[in-house]
């Protein structure tokens, strides 16, 4: 009996040795490897977020940047004169706008934004310098550089020929020791009369209202309700009532007036293109002439909005609500356009696909 008891126990026993647990060796291996598998998870996470946060930073900056750039551009391009004043240099006489960086690192002409309806809003936190030097008369090299928190993220560097000294027996002036952000001081001349034709001008605030309205967190113009009637809202309707009450509307703040119809009365007329501009161009599209100086119903500059796409599109027309023109401008030569024989409905296109068609064979580049 007691072997038979004696043989059970050593079955047990040999029960319990087949069915043990992790050893102190194989517990702490696991936690090794466990501890590397988190920290690789953890870094990818880590540098995966923060490259995503660098490339939008890069992205922003870049918008800033190029609108900065080709509002710049276009005054030095066509500028009748023209005085580079650096550092310890003396302020001309007689020129009536200047264009500098103040000390926020914000692109001011004449003392006044031009990026942007607001400073605050548009810039959030970036900041703008830039370099202009003379290479020859005619002839300058722009460099425009944003940073946010003493970092730079995006540089641009062109040569900028002017148009208009030689014609007018002017050159590039300069004053004082050569230093970045310098004023630049000018007297204004386009391919049009008007200073209030700049399409560039109206370009940007679509642009930038939008950039702003869509940025990480989204940020609406502190008066966007006083405009517009809503508090938040991307729509062509509510952003196109914004810019043209606030900047275009000379009789002050109507809410009442009516999107459909209404509004075509805010927009600025057409621009008065000089004759020398209207009989060249008329000379590789006959009806230039008849179209631009429509006395029936005079066309009107606006500014289109496709809310999806942020397409901003500036044309000509008679009409508050098309969404077709026979006449658009090119932000990236700073050109206007023309069809020779029909408009083209830019409502559903993306700017590439707009970009394409003006640049085409069927329409004609209007001559500076």
């Amino acid at each position: 009996m007691n072997g038979m008891h004696c043989l059970k126990v050593e079955r047990i026993k040999e029960k319990c040795k087949e069915n043990k647990g992790f050893t102190l060796i194989e517990i702490t291996v696991t936690l090794v490897i466990l501890g590397i598998v988190l920290a690789v998870a953890g870094n990818v996470f880590f540098f995966g977020t923060r490259m995503y946060t660098q490339t939008e930073a890069k992205n922003a900056a870049k918008s800033i940047g190029d609108s900065a750039f080709k509002y710049c551009k276009r005054a030095f391009t066509y500028a009748t004169e023209m005085d580079i004043v650096y550092s310890g240099g003396t302020a001309p006489t007689g020129l009536s706008n200047n264009i500098r960086i103040n000390e926020a690192g914000h692109l001011m002409k004449n003392n006044s934004n031009v990026l942007g309806s607001s400073e605050t809003d548009y810039y959030n936190g970036y900041s703008l310098s830039y370099s202009v030097k003379k290479q020859n008369n005619t002839i300058l090299e722009l460099t425009i550089k944003v940073s946010k928190n003493n970092e730079e993220l995006y540089t641009k560097t062109e040569t900028v020929k002017n148009v208009n000294l030689s014609s007018g027996n002017h050159v590039i002036e300069t004053s004082g020791s050569v230093s970045d952000n310098p004023t630049v001081y000018y007297n204004t001349a386009s391919q049009y009369d008007n200073a209030n034709d700049n399409p560039l001008a109206m370009y940007n605030l679509m642009v930038n209202l939008w950039n702003s309205v869509n940025a990480s967190p989204s940020t609406y113009p502190s008066d966007y309700q006083t405009y517009t009637g809503v508090a938040s809202g991307v729509s062509n309707e509510y952003f196109r009532r914004y810019i043209a009450q606030k900047y275009y509307n000379p009789d002050g703040l109507d809410l009442t007036f009516n999107m459909t119809d209404d509004i075509i009365n805010y927009w600025p007329v057409a621009p008065s293109f000089t004759t020398t501009v209207i009989n060249a161009t008329n000379a590789k599209a006959n009806g230039f002439d008849s179209y631009i100086k429509n006395t029936d119903k005079k066309l009107k500059m606006q500014v289109y909005l496709n809310s999806s796409s942020g397409l901003a599109i500036v044309y000509l027309s008679k009409s508050g609500t098309d969404t077709a023109a026979q006449m658009i401008y090119n932000p990236d030569d700073g050109y206007w356009y023309f069809n020779k024989t029909t408009s083209y409905d830019f409502s559903a296109k993306t700017w590439d696909a707009v970009k394409s068609e003006i640049t085409g064979s069927s329409w004609v580049k209007v001559a500076n």
